[in-house]
């Protein structure tokens, strides 16, 4: 039990007695007054017993409570479970029913410039704000409920329709207001529940990824919207250890030949279909299966690379948070003994769009694998990534630069800020990398560059792993 729930229990257990000790003092003196000596004792005996069950009674209720809390403290709205039961509750007897979710954004800045009070203040403000708005519109008693990091949701007895022409053209011209005297960004989207079938936590991830441009489910490859599916279907890929892997080759740019070869994953389900992990990452995180799916992949490669005699060097893709990890690292190095690769055959190539402000950590995470022969690719340099940050206290052994080195090739004002990371790479020994080479003029021009790898389709395309005799 945490902390606060033993304090909150210890609350709760001062309260149940002030409740119960006043009442049986008065029941005490109220009956002593009419009861003889001979009826004392067994009056006595009774008011025991009764005090033990009025206090377990009082002690049940109070941490019953405990666990049975309707609004969320911060927000002052419904908390996530039991909003989930009364929108479910009136989506059985409404004819229509949608779900309109609310994103209040930035809270990270807010926070940074106001402080964690002043943020929790201004959520909930803006969400009464908000509430207070779509009464005044005409839709009363809504359920909002709070699904967390700044993101609400109503239940709203209506159909999609009607929210998306009144309710939400409302919220999006008020997409910036301001909450007392700071700046808040408000962005939603509705559904609408078709059916009783449908499982709310489903309708609110959609939500949620339409909010934030992520995982569009209508583009997987058989064209299911069920998230659940989705979810089945990874797993049961993932325990069959069922995937297809291609590969493209990453030439040297001075010498022309084929000195990497970059291995990619496609899990693929009992039908046979596949699933692409850019597609379905999301869902892999969300189910605690990321550590599975690398190694697995790992895994698979490694024994390709036995069984086929392979010794350019390979490399994969990795998250950080995989690699951050001390089962995956430790993985790694045991499917490499088993299959016996030497770790200098490998590069792994690590994707990750937010900074990781443990960096003194995750220098020594990354540094252990090098120590161990294993070569870093930090990727998407030149792009949003923290490939920049990383780099003033991380040595790795190679940068993917991102493809607008490659898009703009002749564009000067684009070309001198790459001129700037060639400089640090240069000083700092660490190999450059470029993808998308869809041309020889591409190819040209970043060679004279002197870029040290290329990659793209124009050099060789993605093939099943099936004709990789061809280039080994």
């Amino acid at each position: 039990m945490l902390f606060p729930q033993k304090k909150e229990r210890e609350s709760r257990f001062k309260l149940a007695l002030r409740t119960v000790i006043p009442t049986l003092l008065f029941l005490f003196t109220l009956f002593g007054f009419f009861l003889n000596e001979e009826e004392f004792l067994l009056f006595f005996t009774l008011m025991i017993a009764a005090s033990i069950i009025i206090s377990y009674y009082n002690l049940y209720v109070i941490y019953s409570g405990f666990d049975e809390n309707v609004i969320d403290p911060e927000t002052m709205v419904l908390n996530y479970k039991t909003f989930k039961s009364i929108s479910h509750k009136q989506r059985k007897k409404a004819l229509h029913y949608s779900y309109l979710m609310l994103k209040i954004g930035d809270l990270e800045s807010i926070n940074a410039h106001y402080g964690r009070e002043r943020t929790h203040v201004t959520l909930k403000n803006a969400i009464a704000q908000v509430s207070q708005r779509i009464d005044e519109l005409g839709f009363k008693n809504i359920p909002v409920g709070y699904y967390g990091s700044g993101y609400f949701i109503f239940g709203m007895d209506y159909a999609q329709e009607d929210i998306e022409d009144i309710v939400i053209p409302f919220i999006k011209s008020k997409a910036t207001c301001y909450v007392e005297d700071i700046e808040v960004d408000i962005d939603c989207a509705a559904i609408e529940a078709k059916d009783n079938t449908q499982h709310a936590e489903e309708l609110f991830r959609r939500l949620f990824d339409t909010i934030n441009g992520t995982f569009d489910i209508k583009k997987l490859e058989d064209g299911s919207s069920d998230y659940y599916t989705i979810q089945r279907r990874v797993k049961e890929a993932i325990k069959a250890q069922s995937l297809s892997l291609q590969y493209q080759e990453v030439l040297n740019s001075k010498t022309g030949e084929s000195e990497i070869i970059e291995f990619s994953a496609k899990l693929i389900d009992c039908k046979d279909r596949f699933i692409h992990h850019n597609d379905i990452m999301p869902v892999i995180n969300q189910l605690g299966l990321e550590k599975s799916f690398y190694l697995l992949v790992v895994e698979k490669v490694m024994s390709l690379v036995a069984k086929k005699g392979i010794d350019k060097t390979i490399a994969l893709t990795i998250s950080a948070f995989a690699l951050r990890h001390i089962e995956v690292r430790e993985g790694i190095f045991r499917l490499l003994k088993n299959y016996h690769i030497k770790p200098g055959q490998l590069i792994l190539i690590v994707q990750e769009e937010r900074l990781y402000r443990h960096i003194k950590r995750y220098n020594e995470v990354i540094q252990s694998y090098r120590d161990a022969g294993i070569a870093i690719a930090f990727s998407k340099m030149g792009s949003v990534s923290p490939v920049l940050e990383y780099l003033k206290y991380i040595q790795v052994d190679y940068v993917k630069y991102d493809r607008s080195i490659s898009d703009h090739c002749d564009d000067p004002y684009v070309q001198s800020v790459y001129d700037g990371l060639d400089t640090i790479m240069t000083q700092r020994f660490i190999k450059r990398w470029a993808v998308m080479v869809e041309n020889g003029h591409i190819q040209e021009r970043l060679t004279s560059r002197g870029i040290e790898y290329l990659q793209g389709w124009h050099l060789g395309k993605f093939e099943p792993v099936e004709t990789i005799e061809k280039i080994i």
